[in-house]
């Protein structure tokens, strides 16, 4: 974010170590400026980013080198050019699992924006979705939009703003149904990960006495899409070391889940406890502390 670069490393398969490789930065591609987040396609030939983190945001297309990961500068799409809207302080991205389509959560637009991805990797402007100040708006729920996340299976789109909101999302044009919402307790940075049956949340609310951390599981209908929560390890029930959680990520068989608390310099791993059970929604209703902290 601060050097206005893309880092990019090699890793070892074997021992999980990084090594430092070609990335990019603003001398070599003027138009990367305070990059937010970055996600690379399912097909690994293209990586996007969002940048900016002002009022006229913007997004950068890069075509990528499968056998080195080497970046190389493609498009940029900013507010008002080519019909584009939705990147005032863009905050989160995501391609959908065909590859079709890339989705923009931005916190100053208070929406989400839609791109068509092409066959060569540049991306086609759609539709963007907003949280209006107007009587009888459909997609309240996603103001402060900070996070997103798609389902495995493409079904569904999740955002988290002042609200947990799923939408049902067409396949064959990116587009998104009216929204379903439940309060999620906090707002600030956060980050959602999502597998087959659960989403996680983690989210970091610095305001003061209303200061509060929490890793939100929820159980997912995956024919409706609709969330029960299961679980909250906070500050508030007792779990240290998730003060300041602004990021969660899953390990690829869904059995453990990992929380970066970051006013407690501390990265927590959740295991479900042994002998809660075979089913997912029991172990994870008993989600227990597995953490060092150094």
């Amino acid at each position: 974010f601060r050097d206005d670069a893309i880092a990019s490393y090699q890793r070892d398969a074997a021992t999980g170590a990084l090594t430092a490789s070609a990335g990019v930065t603003s001398t070599g591609v003027p138009d990367l400026f305070r990059p937010a987040d970055v996600v690379v396609s399912p097909d690994g030939t293209s990586l996007y980013s969002i940048g900016g983190l002002q009022p006229n945001g913007s997004m950068l297309a890069f075509v990528r080198d499968v056998g080195t990961g080497a970046l190389t500068h493609q498009q940029t799409l900013r507010p008002g050019v080519d019909g584009v809207s939705g990147l005032s302080f863009p905050q989160a991205i995501a391609v959908s699992p065909d590859g079709q389509f890339v989705y923009v959560a931005s916190r100053g637009s208070e929406g989400i924006g839609v791109f068509r991805r092409l066959l060569d990797g540049h991306l086609e402007f759609v539709i963007s979705y907003f949280d209006t100040p107007a009587p009888g708006d459909v997609f309240d729920g996603i103001d402060f939009a900070s996070a997103i996340a798609i389902s495995p299976d493409g079904r569904f789109v999740y955002v988290f703003g002042t609200e947990l909101v799923w939408m049902q999302r067409s396949a064959a044009t990116g587009e998104l149904s009216l929204p379903q919402r439940i309060a999620a307790g906090a707002t600030g940075p956060c980050e959602l990960a999502i597998d087959a049956a659960h989403l996680y949340l983690a989210t970091y609310n610095d305001n003061g006495a209303a200061r509060h951390s929490a890793l939100l599981a929820y159980d997912r209908d995956p024919t409706t899409g609709a969330l029960t929560l299961l679980e909250e390890k906070s500050d508030l029930t007792g779990t240290d070391s998730v003060d300041g959680a602004v990021s969660v990520a899953l390990s690829p068989n869904g059995r453990s889940v990992y929380v970066a608390g970051y006013q407690d310099d501390a990265v927590t791993v959740f295991t479900p406890e042994p002998g809660a059970g075979s089913s997912a929604l029991a172990a994870l209703a008993v989600l227990a502390l597995r953490a060092r902290r150094r």
